[in-house]
């Protein structure tokens, strides 16, 4: 970054190639530009580095800032001094560079490079071990910069900040979460266990993660999602988690290193492809429309989320999680039939918000086919019950 000295160079270099008598009148205007810089209280500065910037800034305590080459360390160290005046006179800062030019650009660059460092570090961290003695410490005990935001600030007064929480959490012991062995290959797990979670590993027919008799969570980075959907591997999970639980949950965790989007703006073509992963997506949930569906921005968000989940839910039973979806859990019976709803709900005139009244009127599609028009009016109105009717009765 640097001052306005260009004008006073530039000046002295439009003279050409004459003689004594030239050379004197541009010392004369070159040194009335600069008392005139003087008297305005303008300084000349030229930084090559950002490490002599802070303290450039702090001795000249300038109120305007022109910078005809900026960087990223010259507008920090700007930062820095403004944020040392404590609300004093906030500095006026210009750039001086052309619009869509490589200076532009390269300052750009620059900036996407920090940000990048920046995010590389924090992501590091998140996945760094643990020293040998914070093993078997629990989340109050750990450093601030380890715990969840909720639990950093809480301190020694968490109770009452928390309404009461912590003695309800003490009185029924820690929380209990069933995990799949494979996902023990991310760092989520261990994450969980160092908040305070007791796991329960198991080999899950269904699901990722089980948190209450009830509720089980599918979760899919950003890769596997792509892959699920292309194969059809989602359909078929999403499918077993609303035959054996009341609360399904696909939970979509992204990489801290890509946007918070299944796709950027640059990405989007102007007519979605049905092959896309955001329509695959779409139809899922409009096919499964009680499939919950959850975003997560790094893992601490998602013990976060589990966290909202867990409160006041019922802790789940490790051997009741490991049967749901075996061959014995099976013969015992399920919630409901897919088989017969799908084929329902793709019958003309049968839709999301009336395929419940005919599952609750028939017993099967034997009783549907023998409904009569008007008791399909009542259920479905008159236009829907007609081409329903008009479906199950027609000839081949």
């Amino acid at each position: 970054g640097g001052g306005g000295g260009g004008g006073g160079a530039g000046a002295s270099a439009a003279g050409g190639g004459g003689g004594d008598n030239d050379d004197g009148d541009e010392e004369a205007e070159s040194g009335a530009r600069f008392e005139l810089f003087d008297a305005l209280g303008v300084e000349v500065a030229l930084v090559q580095h950002g490490g002599r910037a802070f303290g450039l800034l702090s001795s000249l305590a300038p109120r305007h800032v022109l910078l005809y080459d900026p960087e990223p360390a010259m507008v920090r160290a700007i930062e820095l001094e403004q944020a040392r005046r404590c609300g004093g006179v906030c500095m006026r800062v210009y750039f001086l560079v052309l619009a869509d030019s490589v200076e532009e650009q390269g300052y750009r660059s620059d900036l996407t490079a920090e940000k990048e460092a920046f995010e590389g570090l924090i992501l590091a961290k998140g996945r760094m071990a643990l020293p040998s003695e914070w093993e078997g410490r629990t989340a109050q005990q750990l450093p601030p910069q380890l715990r969840l935001e909720e639990e950093a600030t809480a301190g020694s007064n968490a109770a009452t900040l928390r309404g009461g929480r912590a003695r309800a959490s003490s009185s029924r012991g820690a929380p209990t979460a069933v995990v799949d062995l494979r996902e023990f290959r991310s760092a989520l797990p261990n994450m969980l266990q160092l908040h305070g979670v007791t796991l329960r590993p198991a080999t899950l027919e269904v699901g990722d993660y089980v948190l209450a008799p009830d509720l089980v969570v599918e979760r899919k980075a950003l890769p596997d999602l792509v892959q699920s959907l292309a194969s059809g591997r989602l359909y078929n999970q999403a499918e077993a988690m609303l035959r054996t639980y009341r609360r399904p949950t696909l939970l979509l965790e992204f990489d801290e290193n890509r946007p918070f989007a299944l796709a950027t703006r640059a990405e989007l073509a102007a007519d979605l492809s049905p092959n896309s992963t955001t329509s695959k997506l779409c139809l899922l949930l409009l096919h499964f429309p009680k499939l919950r569906l959850l975003w997560s921005r790094r893992p601490l968000h998602t013990i976060a989320i589990f966290d909202a989940l867990k409160r006041g839910a019922p802790e789940p039973d490790v051997d009741k999680a490991a049967a749901v979806g075996t061959h014995a859990e099976q013969a015992a019976g399920q919630l409901f039939n897919m088989t017969p709803q799908d084929l329902l709900r793709s019958m003309p005139g049968v839709h999301a918000h009336n395929y419940r009244r005919l599952m609750n009127a028939v017993t099967n599609m034997h009783e549907l086919s023998q409904l009569s028009l008007g008791r399909l009016a009542e259920l479905l109105g008159e236009q829907n019950a007609r081409r329903l009717h008009t479906f199950l009765h027609q000839s081949a």
